[in-house]
């Protein structure tokens, strides 16, 4: 769903549905993960050169990757929490633990 330098973490969860989801992503060098209420979605790890980031787009992907954002999100973001750096596994699960429990999503 989010596009790194070289790796891609994908979900297959079904959007539109009307159910609310926790979504994670970390990107750490070439590794992106995707967890989707508090499960692991998708790990991959891309090579070459890492490339710093220079534009965050959040609810908006591609179709393919010639195309411009061609998808963009018809619904409600409850809350975005970014940081600066990767968590460790602890205090990832520790804040959707805390999200979970603030909106009951899973």
């Amino acid at each position: 769903i989010l596009p790194t330098t070289t790796a891609t973490a994908e979900s297959t969860i079904q959007v539109g549905n009307g159910a609310w989801r926790l979504v994670s992503f970390q990107q750490s060098d070439l590794t992106a993960s995707l967890w989707t209420n508090g499960t692991l979605e998708d790990t991959d790890t891309g090579s070459g050169t890492k490339s710093p980031q220079t534009q965050l787009n959040i609810a908006a992907w591609y179709v393919n990757l010639t195309d411009s954002y061609a998808r963009f999100l018809n619904g409600d973001i409850a809350e975005i929490i970014l940081y600066d750096s990767a968590l460790s596994a602890t205090n990832r699960q520790s804040n959707e633990t805390y999200l979970n429990s603030k909106y009951a999503i899973y």
